[in-house]
This record gives C-alpha cells, sequence and structure tokens, in this order.
C-alpha cells in the first residue's frame, strides 16, 4: 500500500511539473514533455486509460447436439460404426507424388545450371526429349529445396560492398561571414528545353545573399568568379558547402578555396536536405508573385535576378532570422529594430494585460546557427532554469 501511495504522489508530482512547465515557462507540451524525459504516449495514456478488456466467458462442457432422429446409444453400449469410419484415407495424392530420385533429377538439374532460371533449365532439357514432371513442379520443387533463381544468383555472385556512407556535414556558424552555402538553380527561357542557370551563394548566419551570377550554363567559370568574387567581399570565411555537381568539386574551385585557406563541404549523394538553407532561398525566388515564370533573355534574367537580390537583403522580412531582413543580421542593424518591438509589445501588454498569460517575449536572433545540427535549446534552458528558480521559491 504504501509503495502504490509513493508512486501516486510521484505521478501527481509530475504532472504538477509539466503543467507548471507549460503555463510558467510557456513550453509546448511536447518540449515539457522531453524535458523531463516523458514520452507523450505515457503522458497521454496517464490521463486516458486504456479500457480493460471484458473477461472472455468460461466455456463449460455441454453434451453434444444430435441430428434429428438421430438416437444417442446407451450407457456402456458401443456405437455401431459408419460405413464411411475407420478406411484409410485417399491415396490418389500419394500416387501422383514425385518419387525420390525424380525429386533429386530435379534438384540436380536445377543445380547445375546456375545462372539459369527454373524455366530456363525445365524448358532445356524439354528441349531435348527429358520431362521428368510439369514445370509447376519443378517451381516447387526449387522453392522447397531453396533453389530459385535469386537465391541461386546471390549465392553465387561476389559480394557486393556498399559504399563507405559519407559522413552528414555538420556546420555552424556563429557570426555573419563565417560560413557560406551556394548551389545552381535553374531559369525557363522562351524556348523549350532551353534554361539559364543562376548561381548563388549565401551567407548561412544571416542568410543574406552575398553572391549571384546568372550563366548560359553551369560551368566552373562562373562558378570561380561567383567565390572569387564571395570570398573578396567576406575575408573571414571558413567554409564553403556545396553539393557535388561538376563545378563544385571541379579543380578549379578546390585550388580557388585552397588558396584562400577555406574548408570544402560537400553534402551527401543524393540527399537535397544537406543543403537546406540555399534550396529555400530557391523556394523564395520562384513562387514570389512578381516571378516572371520565363525570360525573355539572359540579360533579363540577370536584370530581374539583381532586383530580387535587392529585394530578398533589405525588404523580405525572413522567417528564419526572427522576421527581420537578412541585411539587418549580417550588419548587426536589426539589433535596434528589436528594442521598437519590444517597446511595442510592452506598450501593448500594458494595456491589455487579460490577452497574455504572463509576461510576453519578443523573439531574438538566434546566436548559433546549425546546418544538420542539434537545435539550440539555449532559450528553452535558461526559461526552464527560470521556472526551476520559481519552483524552488
Amino acid at each position: 500500500m504504501d509503495e502504490q501511495r509513493a508512486f501516486d504522489q510521484g505521478l501527481k508530482e509530475e504532472n504538477t511539473l509539466i503543467t507548471d512547465l507549460t503555463t510558467c515557462a510557456r513550453l509546448s507540451h511536447n518540449k515539457a514533455l522531453r524535458l523531463i524525459k516523458l514520452s507523450k504516449s505515457t503522458a497521454y495514456y496517464r490521463n486516458k486509460p486504456r479500457p480493460c478488456p471484458a473477461p472472455k466467458p468460461v466455456l463449460q462442457a455441454v453434451a453434444a447436439p444430435t441430428a434429428p432422429g438421430v438416437e444417442l446409444a446407451a450407457p456402456g453400449v458401443e456405437p455401431t460404426p459408419e460405413p464411411w469410419q475407420g478406411k484409410e484415407p485417399a491415396v490418389s495424392s500419394v500416387r501422383q507424388a514425385l518419387a525420390e530420385h525424380e525429386r533429386q533429377f530435379i534438384v540436380d538439374a536445377i543445380t547445375a545450371y546456375p545462372q539459369l532460371s527454373v524455366s530456363g533449365v525445365f524448358n532445356m532439357l524439354f528441349n531435348k526429349g527429358i520431362y521428368r514432371a510439369s514445370l509447376r513442379t519443378w517451381w516447387r520443387v526449387a522453392k522447397q529445396h531453396k533453389l530459385l533463381h535469386k537465391d541461386r544468383v546471390s549465392a553465387l555472385s561476389p559480394v557486393k560492398r556498399s559504399p563507405t556512407p559519407r559522413v552528414k556535414p555538420r556546420l555552424e556558424a556563429t557570426q555573419p561571414g563565417q560560413v557560406v552555402c551556394w548551389d545552381v538553380t535553374f531559369l525557363p527561357s522562351l524556348v523549350r528545353g532551353k534554361t539559364y542557370a543562376l548561381h548563388l551563394a549565401i551567407d548561412l548566419f544571416s542568410r543574406k545573399i552575398v553572391g549571384a551570377k546568372v550563366a548560359p550554363t553551369e560551368n566552373t567559370s562562373t562558378a570561380v568568379e561567383l567565390l572569387t568574387q564571395v570570398l573578396a567581399d567576406n575575408p573571414g570565411v571558413v567554409t564553403v558547402h556545396s553539393d557535388n555537381g561538376s563545378a563544385m568539386t571541379s579543380t578549379r574551385v578546390r585550388r580557388l578555396l585552397a588558396d584562400h585557406g577555406v574548408a570544402l563541404s560537400l553534402i551527401r549523394p543524393r540527399v537535397s536536405d544537406d543543403n537546406a538553407f540555399v534550396e529555400s532561398v530557391f523556394h523564395t525566388l520562384k513562387y514570389r508573385p512578381f516571378y516572371p515564370k520565363v525570360f525573355a533573355s539572359m540579360d533579363q534574367a540577370r536584370v530581374w535576378v539583381e532586383e530580387f537580390v535587392v529585394y530578398y537583403n533589405t525588404v523580405h522580412p525572413h522567417s528564419g532570422v526572427a522576421g527581420h531582413t537578412p541585411q539587418s543580421v549580417f550588419d548587426g542593424s536589426w539589433r535596434a529594430v528589436h528594442r521598437l518591438r519590444v517597446q511595442a509589445l510592452d506598450a501593448h501588454y500594458r494595456q491589455f494585460p487579460q490577452r497574455y498569460v504572463g509576461q510576453p517575449v519578443v523573439q531574438e536572433v538566434a546566436g548559433v546557427v546549425r546546418l544538420n545540427g542539434a537545435r539550440d535549446d539555449g532559450s528553452v534552458q535558461e526559461r526552464v532554469g527560470g521556472v526551476a528558480s520559481l519552483l524552488s521559491a
């Protein structure tokens, strides 16, 4: 009884802690559960336990019903056997079964020609006037002895070594100008099948577009020109991240980065999410209402891309940087805007406190931006620490 009482008390305290984390710390329910290392299913079934299945009825022995007109034999008297009782089962299947030497012939024939399918071995012998059983029987024997073509070929083929798995690229930027990500997308022209290649590079921390060039095709020369400009404008770049295209992995690009002391980071093959930040820019570019869909010439494409870069860097409120513009995060001017937001939100809170649950907080720009890295839970830990102090008090 004491153990049950202690268990119930522990559940009560744990539920109270979850409530405090969601109300005082303003954490979501899932984050609160992750923080205390409690699965969502366990928390759910605490409040809504599974219904207990109804007990199965105990079967009792009852007398077997008799057919109409059939009388049960008197106790101690053996019933008269029916005409069908006591007979051996039909032996037609035994008469039709293959003899052991016939089965062995099929097994030996299939084994002798490992590169042929069962149908191939059957037809080859059938063409020579050799017949032991139907094709379906051959397949049945092959399956029983695990001699199907896929099993035999895989057993005889050399073992294929899987390629060495590429390590997931993990990049981290703590300030603008540290990590540059770039990629190529294609802009359609008026001619079907003809496109213009947009080579575009962004700063990982601020999401600012730091370089963009349009060329007739994806090529190494344009890639070198783009990276040369980016490295000249941002001398503090440590890593350049891209996919595995021929232009990205060319000798000229590698030599350029090596000359500047910059590390080259590549995505894993066929893993598009490894360069998600640039892909997000391409999505924004092609889904703007003013996107022209097709370009009459490469000059028009270049002019439009230049205008888009200005819009994206200085006007577009980016959700990845707390709604600030990439340019303001890049040059640090976002802090002045953040102070205005804090003043406006505080004034609204003082005017309408009933609309809020606790003091509202204005989202700030993250101090660390990671590519394929663990989530930055610094803000969560800070709020949890505040809740712990409140609870201890």
